[in-house]
């Protein structure tokens, strides 16, 4: 789902918080955790890269640059260091990935731009 909506992350990464964008934070990091925690747990047998392509990097950078946006807006009590250390990772993975595909060029809504 995170794949589908990355029009919106796009769209959203862009904007100062509303009450929309906030649970759509919130809900974007829950998410991110099960992933990350999948990752973990499943020792190295599955890499979420591993499954993607150019188009999809892509795809998941736009919901990593929302969440790197707005990190500065959670409150200092709440601890998603872990979560974000996951998300920062898996950024400069998605970028290399777009580095390497396309070099120079940029694809729509390229989210390196």
């Amino acid at each position: 789902m995170l794949l589908i909506d990355s029009d919106v992350y796009r769209k959203a990464s862009s904007k100062e918080l509303d009450a929309i964008t906030v649970e759509l934070l919130f809900s974007t990091i829950a998410k991110m955790a099960v992933l990350a925690r999948y990752e973990k747990e499943s020792k190295g047998a599955y890499l979420l890269e591993d499954t993607f392509t150019t188009g999809n990097a892509n795809q998941f950078c736009w919901v990593n640059k929302f969440l790197l946006t707005h990190k500065k807006d959670i409150p200092a009590n709440l601890d998603y260091s872990e979560t974000y250390n996951w998300v920062e990772a898996k950024q400069k993975i998605f970028i290399r990935m777009l580095d390497e595909t396309l070099g120079d060029k940029r694809m729509k809504n390229d989210c390196r731009s």
